[in-house]
Formats: structure tokens, C-alpha cells, sequence
């Protein structure tokens, strides 16, 4: 693994981030990747002294601000259950560095950013067992690099709205395919910039697209989805869209150019694996995730939890209600607890 150097530093908050340690360690590349540590304040004698340390790692466009919204942190839940959790932004997000060339995608991610944060979240929690919770892009990337790497020392992981096809049902990124071809060579997509117009609209009773792919408008207040959209995105490089865009074609996920294909690499992979899925998910469908447990049957411990109305729940849950939804801390959560404990209870 790449060797990862850490510093600590006391940047500037935005109005509504709450306080936690802000660390960075470098990639082997020298990209500066930030990783924001949210201590454990309890476990199950009551006592700081937690159960491991915990990853949660974002999705496409995104970085970590979701997973510690100040009036609904799942960061803050798991810490009080006496997980420490680490929150890194990768490359091109939050407050990790640009890559000088403008570009990155799966390669960067899977052999550069992903071996530097599990190095330094490893070295800082040596007398624990690590876990991963991905939601989205974050949790395909850990069942790609666990099929690299069936010895990663991860006791378990969870993805969260994620998949490793996306044909099957019903998803945005379906549509995308067809005009896939049309996209500019050096294209950007400033998906931040179309959040913070989005939060402005929806504000005023106008949702606009990227508000009604990630939250189910009746899952999630006002405040809460304003301040994801004003806070959570970032832009999307041409390179990650046509690596992520694999997952729409027969050959399956693929990267290094496609030459590099994860069909035949996933019995590798070991690590017990949770997925979790959204009725009302226009991004990822609970078909598509229910094809990547087929994809995975192999793994001796895999679960697949589906959250909606169907399955008692109050709602249906969309991409981001699963991890901020008004309904996630009493439904979803304890569940992410129970896959992490193994309790069974």
C-alpha cells in the first residue's frame, strides 16, 4: 500500500457543517485527500472505549458532508454506539485536492485513494476491527477493490444504494446510455453548481432534477435537503463517467481503459457484505441491487435490506434517504448497527 503521511488542520467550517477533526493524508500520487474523524462517544459498557472504526465513504458527485448533516448525522449515531468513524472526501471533492490534470476516475480511486484511507484509518485504530459503509459509488468502489484485494482487513461493509449493474429496473442512469456517444470530449459536468440552483428552486416549490433523483421529497424536510444540495456536491469528470457507464453494458464493470473487468474478479472477494436498497430509489432499483446479490453469492455472509412501504416501512426511501431521511435513525440505522455488531438481534 501506498505510504500515507497525515497532517491536522483547523479549515474554515461552512455554516452548516458541525465540528470534527479535519486530517489528510497524501496519495501515493501526492494528492491531498481530507478525512474528517468523528471520535467514539460511547459503546455498549457506556464507556468511550469503542467497537472498531468505521469508513463512510460517498458516492458519485457527492463527498462526505451526508453522512454528518448536523440535525441528522449518522456519523454522530454510530459514534454514540462506539464506532469511531472516519469521513474522507476523495480526490476532486469536499475538501480533498484537484488532481492537476483536471481528470481522475476509477483507477485513481481504486489504486491511489482507497489504499492511502484504509493505511491511515488502519494505523490510527490498530487495537480495533475495521468496517466500510459506502453509500452509492462508495460502496461499489469497496466491492471492486475487495474482488482486487481478497485479503483487505475489513471485518464487514455495507453498501448502501449501490449496484454493479445498472440494467435491471428502473434508473436515471438507463437514459444516460443512448447519448453516451454525444458526450464532448473533455466534458464536465458541474453537478454542484446545478445543486446549489436545484436547493434555490425547490425552495420555492420547483424541484429540479438533481433534488428529485437523490431524496424522496416526502422523506426529508425542507432544511435538510436544502443544505445537501448547497453543501454535498461537487463536479463530475468525463474519465469516472464513462469508467461508472461499464456498469450499462453486457461486459460489466470495467476500468484501465476497459481492459480491466470485474465479472470474472468477484469471487474473490471475501468481506461479509450488506446491501441496502430504496423503494423509491430512481438511481439505483432494488432490482439492480438485487442482480449484485446474485453477482455476489458466493460471500459465506451477504444481506440485502430493502426500505419502503412494501416492507412495513413509513416510506419509500430514495438514493439519500437512506443515510438522512426523516425516517432513516429509527429504520435504517439500527440496521447498519446490527450488520456492524453481528448480534443477530
Amino acid at each position: 500500500m501506498a505510504h500515507a503521511s497525515t497532517t491536522l488542520s483547523t479549515p474554515r467550517q461552512a455554516p452548516s457543517e458541525q465540528a470534527g477533526a479535519s486530517l489528510f493524508v497524501r496519495a501515493a500520487d501526492g494528492v491531498r485527500l481530507h478525512v474528517k474523524h468523528v471520535p467514539s462517544t460511547g459503546g455498549p459498557s457506556g464507556s468511550p472505549a469503542g467497537r472498531g472504526a468505521v469508513v463512510l465513504c460517498h458516492g458519485l458527485a457527492s463527498n462526505g458532508f451526508a453522512f454528518d448533516v448536523p440535525q441528522r448525522s449518522l456519523a454522530r449515531f454510530l459514534a454514540g454506539r462506539g464506532y469511531e468513524c472516519f469521513i474522507p472526501d476523495l480526490r476532486g471533492t469536499g475538501k480533498s485536492m484537484v488532481p492537476s490534470s483536471g481528470e481522475w476516475g476509477l483507477d485513481d480511486y481504486l489504486d491511489l485513494d482507497l489504499p492511502a484511507i484504509l493505511q491511515f484509518v488502519g494505523e490510527r485504530t490498530e487495537s480495533g476491527p475495521l468496517y466500510w459503509i459506502g453509500h452509492s459509488m462508495g460502496g461499489i468502489l469497496f466491492m471492486l477493490y475487495a474482488s482486487d484485494h481478497p485479503g483487505v482487513p475489513v471485518r464487514r461493509a455495507t453498501a448502501i444504494a449501490s449496484s454493479l449493474d445498472y440494467r435491471p429496473g428502473l434508473s436515471v442512469y438507463r437514459f444516460m446510455a443512448p447519448v453516451r456517444p454525444l458526450w464532448p470530449r473533455r466534458l464536465h459536468v458541474p453537478f454542484g453548481l446545478l445543486s446549489r440552483v436545484s436547493a434555490v428552486a425547490g425552495s420555492r416549490g420547483l424541484p429540479l432534477p438533481p433534488e428529485l433523483i437523490n431524496f424522496q421529497r416526502s422523506n426529508l424536510e425542507l432544511e435538510l435537503r436544502s443544505a445537501i444540495l448547497n453543501h454535498g456536491f461537487g463536479t463530475i469528470p468525463k474519465r469516472l463517467l464513462d469508467d461508472l457507464a461499464t456498469s450499462l453494458s453486457p461486459g460489466g464493470l470495467a476500468r484501465r481503459r476497459g481492459t480491466h473487468q470485474y465479472q470474472s474478479r468477484l469471487p474473490a472477494a471475501r468481506v461479509p457484505l450488506q446491501l441496502i436498497a430504496g423503494a423509491g430509489d430512481l438511481q439505483c432499483s432494488v432490482e439492480a441491487v438485487d442482480q449484485t446479490a446474485r453477482m455476489l453469492d458466493h460471500l459465506d455472509e451477504l444481506r440485502v435490506h430493502v426500505f419502503g412501504k412494501a416492507y412495513g416501512h413509513a416510506d419509500d426511501y430514495g438514493h439519500f434517504d437512506l443515510m438522512v431521511g426523516r425516517h432513516a435513525e429509527h429504520e435504517v440505522w439500527p440496521e447498519l448497527v446490527r450488520w456492524l455488531n453481528d448480534d443477530g438481534s
